[in-house]
């Protein structure tokens, strides 16, 4: 058998295989021709041996001058809080920072509006809170009266109420003329949304008129009887859910804060003020009624929000002595007396102050024997054994009784009387602040 001998292949010739073609090409701005390139700067780089510079490297180096190595200063937190966030976040400095808190709603009671100040700050939350026939609806309406003494026809307050529609009768017995300026009361309509919810819908209405900037007062009643959502689905007898109410408050308040910081269209703060009046409830907890005997419902939501809180509570009566069949005197009631208390105070204003007001059935607050106290007390006022002069009027008065009887009947002469008073008391405590004088009507918002 033979045997079969393998036989070799020749070696195959290696293959050149032709290099691919890129799809890009980098080439140096030196090797780009000349027709190219720029031909002043390709010339000159020629004939020093040096690369040519484009006209974009030559004006760079032309604006950063001869100094090659200056160091470039970073960017400032302004400059970079705009580069992030636009506009949304500024930075000013606290004296260039505008408030609305200089602007005061007085009250017209003035004992109290000196201890705030000239009044409550604008822009801001209050609260008003006490038990049942303490004057705390009585003291928004006197704001309201005093608001168009300032502003006229300019007036422009809204009222909102969780209850009762309002009482017109105790407007008019605070001197509020209903046919001066803009009074707007808020209330439910039919829509789905006051069927369903009509505290949230009344809430979200209150933001809205905040937002809106124009009312120089609003004022919101009755805040603990309001109707949740989640109340509307449960009939009587079955528990409320905890802190539902409170829960509202507390989110309607941080969105105030929101709805204040918005500025008017000409750029000026908003100066809307907000008077939540809350009722004080009798406080049922055996442990804790020996020193709170009243409690607040959804009190505590309003605890940080609030500027101001004004503590109104019930005191004795106001008597008089009348002589009676045969001949004896007996003692009438003819009012009661109403003790206030700051609770709280911010924008230049202490806590502590309190003071007594007689409330005259029938008539409302004897604002003119206040303003006889206050003015005895700052010096605009001086006695004389049974004499009174006043600092605004040339000729005495005798007996208090007629102080009183002539401040009551001459307006003119009590408003002055009054504002004199409380510039005295202020620059008397050191608090005097020439923007927030109350001779001078804030219109900077109007």
């Amino acid at each position: 058998m033979k045997r079969r001998v393998a036989q070799r292949k020749a070696p195959k010739e290696p293959v050149v295989q032709e290099a691919a073609i890129p799809a890009v090409v980098v080439t140096p701005l030196t090797d780009i021709p000349a027709s190219v390139a720029e031909p002043e700067a390709m010339e000159k780089a020629t004939k020093k041996g040096t690369k040519a510079k484009t006209p974009k490297k030559a004006a760079k180096k032309e604006k950063k001058g001869k100094k090659k190595d200056e160091p470039v200063a970073p960017p400032t937190l302004t400059e970079r809080l705009a580069k992030r966030l636009g506009k949304s976040v500024q930075i000013t400095e606290l004296r260039d920072v505008q408030t609305p808190f200089a602007t005061r709603r007085g009250t017209g009671i003035t004992s109290m509006d000196i201890d705030l100040g000239g009044g409550l700050p604008a822009g801001s939350l209050h609260q008003v809170f006490g038990p049942e026939g303490a004057g705390k609806d009585y003291l928004t309406n006197l704001m309201i009266a005093e608001l168009q003494r300032i502003y006229g026809e300019d007036t422009k307050v809204a009222w909102l109420s969780f209850g009762y529609w309002p009482d017109r009768s105790h407007f008019k017995l605070a001197g509020v003329d209903e046919n001066v300026g803009h009074l707007d009361v808020i209330h439910l309509g039919d829509g789905d949304m006051a069927l369903e919810a009509p505290t949230e819908a009344l809430l979200e209405s209150i933001l809205e008129v905040i937002r809106e900037g124009s009312y120089q007062l609003v004022v919101l009643n009755e805040v603990a009887s309001g109707e949740t959502k989640d109340d509307m689905a449960k009939q009587l007898g079955v528990n409320r859910k905890m802190a539902n109410l409170a829960t509202l408050i507390s989110q309607f308040c941080q969105k105030f804060y929101s709805a204040i910081r918005e500025k008017d269209v000409d750029g000026n703060p908003n100066a809307t003020t907000l008077v939540v009046i809350l009722p004080a409830r009798a406080n049922m907890d055996a442990n804790t009624s020996k020193w709170q005997p009243y409690s607040q419902t959804a009190g505590h939501a309003l605890k940080h929000a609030k500027a101001v809180d004004i503590e109104l509570m019930p005191g004795g009566f106001v008597n008089v002595e009348r002589v009676v069949v045969g001949g004896k005197k007996k003692k009438t009631h003819v009012g009661k007396m109403i003790r206030w208390h700051i609770r709280k105070g911010k924008h230049g204003i202490s806590e502590g102050a309190e003071g007594v007001l007689n409330f005259i059935f029938h008539r409302g607050i004897d604002l003119e024997l206040d303003l006889l106290n206050s003015g005895m007390a700052y010096g605009t006022i001086t006695r004389g054994g049974s004499s009174y002069t006043l600092v605004n009027r040339e000729e005495s008065i005798t007996g208090k009784q007629n102080v009183v009887k002539l401040l009551r009947e001459d307006v003119a002469l009590r408003t002055e009387l009054k504002e004199l008073t409380i510039l005295a008391a202020l620059k008397t405590k050191g608090t005097y602040d020439e923007a927030a004088d109350p001779d001078k009507a804030d219109k900077d918002n109007d």
